[in-house]
């Protein structure tokens, strides 16, 4: 597990990453420095969902799952009918909307239910603690496979996403003029329907993937 973990500058503190911004985010914080440009651009065709339009303050998981599950049956079922049967599963693992949401121990097994429900057959997996369970290679793998990946985050090292669940559906890969490369990981947070990034080396130790 990496000890080091790089100090974000407060331009970059609790702020959300967006597209317009990722490069500056870069060579703010010694990332990567002069002629940094795109390498490689990785991203599935995931369809973005918004938690504030299904159940309570407490169902980004239950979001994420939403996400997952449309993406693999291309349509087939209305958001809605998913997200109230993935609402019902929860509720037998302890999901709370009101107050913590759900408890990532569960993600898997409440993925793998709202999965068989819905005729995704698929093996599901889930690793525990980055750097650890999983590492940023294991994640582009995965992602180069054409799976979206759920993960549940205890801290992102630059205190905007905390005790959220989100959904990442792709990566990019930059390179600066010296040879340094730097991939930042495209996530829909079900906050909004536009793809944030989530930088790894900064991420807390503490997270969940499941895919």
């Amino acid at each position: 597990m990496c000890m080091n973990t790089p100090k974000i500058t407060n331009k970059y503190i609790g702020k959300r990453l967006e597209w317009q911004n990722i490069i500056d985010y870069l060579k703010e914080n010694n990332f990567l420095g002069e002629g940094t440009k795109m390498i490689k651009n990785k991203l599935l065709p995931v369809k973005p969902f918004l938690q504030k339009n299904y159940g309570k303050l407490g169902d980004c998981t239950l979001t994420s799952v939403l996400v997952l599950t449309y993406f693999y049956t291309l349509g087939t079922y209305t958001d809605v009918e998913i997200y109230d049967y993935i609402e019902k599963i929860a509720k037998k693992y302890l999901y709370n909307g009101d107050t913590y949401g759900t408890i990532p121990i569960f993600n898997k097994a409440i993925v793998k239910e709202t999965f068989k429900k819905f005729g995704v057959g698929r093996k599901i997996t889930t690793k525990y603690f980055k750097d650890i369970g999983f590492n940023l290679e294991d994640i582009k793998k995965i992602l180069d496979a054409n799976q979206p990946i759920l993960i549940s985050i205890y801290k992102d090292g630059r205190k905007y996403y905390e005790h959220h669940t989100i959904t990442i559906v792709g990566y990019i890969t930059y390179k600066d003029n010296e040879g340094r490369e730097k991939t930042v990981l495209k996530v829909y947070d079900n906050w909004y329907t536009s793809a944030g990034f989530l930088d790894y080396d900064v991420l807390n130790f503490n997270a969940t993937i499941c895919y």
